[in-house]
């Protein structure tokens, strides 16, 4: 099956580590190729687009399709591959018309809707509470949108903080003694929270708390 690989290049075609990745159509091949799972002996890149783009370097932008077969993930980073394709070169305007085969998590949407475009189409390829939070801080107008797909407990505490009006929808996605710790001492609810509070580290924290502040549980 074929993959295809987002990576950058310099003006002149040439990696940030000297190797030339020519034109398109040309097919480029590592000199070194080495399957393991590892930096290093192979052509780099983001398996569409999922990655860290802040790797990414030069001025403009490659796709190349490669086979499965040859391509090897690099942790959550990046990954490497023995032989592609070019399919593109050239600025993020013309690499839109691959939104429909990359970006398929919700951090490759996220990353490509923000440096490339096309947030309507990428929009609904958002699922994971973290990249939910950043889509909402980034793109304000979808934050309803938004709202609802963050639900792990530490998202909902920051969206929470940043948006003050959402707390009390946010408040029932607190999950964790820490966190119910710290809603409390940042937004209050001591009579919801209280319960949440098991770890003995915490409630010893939420005792030296309560008694340093003076602060008064209501009574059942």
């Amino acid at each position: 099956m074929k993959k295809l690989i987002l990576r950058k290049c310099r003006l002149n075609g040439i990696s940030s580590h000297g190797f030339c990745y020519g034109n398109v159509g040309d097919v480029v091949t590592a000199p070194d190729w080495d399957p393991t799972p590892k930096c290093g002996g192979g052509l780099h890149g983001l398996l569409e687009a999922d990655g860290e783009w802040l790797l990414l370097e030069g001025q403009q932008w490659l796709v190349i399709e490669a086979d499965e077969k040859d391509i090897v993930r690099i942790g959550d980073d990046k990954c490497k591959f023995r032989t592609g394709k070019i399919l593109y070169r050239g600025n993020k305007i013309g690499l839109r018309k691959f939104t429909d085969r990359m970006a398929f998590t919700s951090r490759a949407a996220y990353r490509w809707a923000s440096i490339i475009g096309h947030k309507s189409v990428l929009r609904n390829r958002v699922t994971e509470s973290r990249w939910a939070y950043h889509w909402a801080m980034r793109f304000p107008k979808d934050r309803h949108i938004m709202r609802d797909r963050v639900t792990e407990s530490s998202w909902a505490f920051r969206w929470a903080m940043e948006f003050p009006e959402d707390r009390s929808i946010m408040r029932d996605r607190i999950t964790g003694s820490e966190l119910a710790f710290w809603w409390v001492v940042r937004v209050g609810d001591l009579d919801i929270m209280r319960s949440r509070i098991t770890e003995s580290k915490w409630v010893k924290e939420l005792d030296s708390y309560l008694k340093r502040f003076n602060v008064k549980e209501k009574q059942a």
